[in-house]
């Protein structure tokens, strides 16, 4: 899935920000986001929780971020794309990370 948008914000960029990271909200004022929900599963690996939550967005066709960034699960993910991509969902895990995985990893 790809998408481009631009415009003009005449917002502040804290106003901006608080927009963006609001994602419950973007069904409101983004006409592309449908049936935005955050799944907040607290403390715990992504290794071990990350499949479990994979598996309910691919059966529910729900798109899937995260913001780990392990390694383990990128693997995992990347294990499972034809299936990802059958199901015409996005799986981004690591959005927050502060690295990129080792290219070999992505291969």
């Amino acid at each position: 899935m790809y998408a481009r948008n631009e415009g003009i914000v005449t917002a502040s960029p804290e106003r901006v920000w608080q927009a963006l990271t609001d994602a419950e909200a973007w069904p409101r004022w983004y006409r592309n986001a449908r049936r935005v929900h955050i799944a907040r599963t607290g403390p715990g690996p992504t290794t071990l929780v990350g499949p479990v939550l994979l598996d309910a967005f691919l059966r529910t066709g729900t798109s899937y971020l995260d913001f780990a960034g392990e390694t383990p699960f990128f693997e995992h993910a990347l294990s499972r794309a034809d299936e990802i991509r059958g199901a015409g969902i996005v799986a981004l895990p690591g959005a927050g990370a502060r690295f990129a995985a080792p290219e070999r990893r992505l291969r």
